[in-house]
């Protein structure tokens, strides 16, 4: 994946943390990628940074959606492109939003007043409200770690109504 990709993914996943929180943030800029969180924002007169994690099913399906992302992959118009075929679909993600926790938890940041981790979960099969809610009751949130609030951040299927949730998670002493 090309940076300049990965950076406008980073501040859409951003961006869309904030309106889902009606928070009154304001964009300032990226992460610096020497200690900093992805994205820095101005929220009442505190600089807010957001380090992002992206989760997919497994690497080959990560490789897939940026491969169309750089135009790598050309897809008709109207066209099925098979992103994922395994097996187990909510355990798969559920591994993968787990390891991505555990990773971004043992980093420290600098350079703000505020970190928040925010999970992106990309993961079409598993999106339903169900499903999300029964994962976020198993996982498991170290209990040192210097961020904030921490939250998974995912779209709902089409049925459910399409629109990208944001739940903050919490370690299992303080649910």
């Amino acid at each position: 994946m090309t940076r300049h990709l990965k950076r406008q993914h980073e501040i859409a996943v951003c961006n869309r943390l904030v309106k889902n929180l009606a928070l009154p943030a304001r964009f300032l800029r990226e992460g610096n990628d020497r200690g900093e969180p992805d994205v820095i924002y101005s929220c009442e007169n505190e600089l807010l940074g957001i380090e992002v994690a992206t989760a997919y099913y497994d690497d080959s399906q990560a490789e897939r959606e940026w491969s169309l992302a750089r135009g790598k992959i050309h897809a008709p118009k109207g066209s099925v492109i098979r992103i994922w075929s395994g097996e187990n679909p909510d355990e798969k993600i559920f591994a993968r939003i787990q390891r991505e926790i555990q990773e971004k938890c043992c980093r420290t940041y600098t350079g703000v007043d505020r970190v928040w981790l925010c999970v992106s979960q990309q993961a079409a099969l598993s999106g339903e409200s169900h499903v999300v809610d029964a994962s976020v009751e198993r996982l498991l949130i170290p209990t040192a770690h210097g961020f904030e609030r921490i939250y998974l951040h995912y779209q709902a299927p089409s049925h459910e109504g399409g629109e990208w949730h944001s739940i903050e998670l919490k370690s299992a002493d303080s649910r």
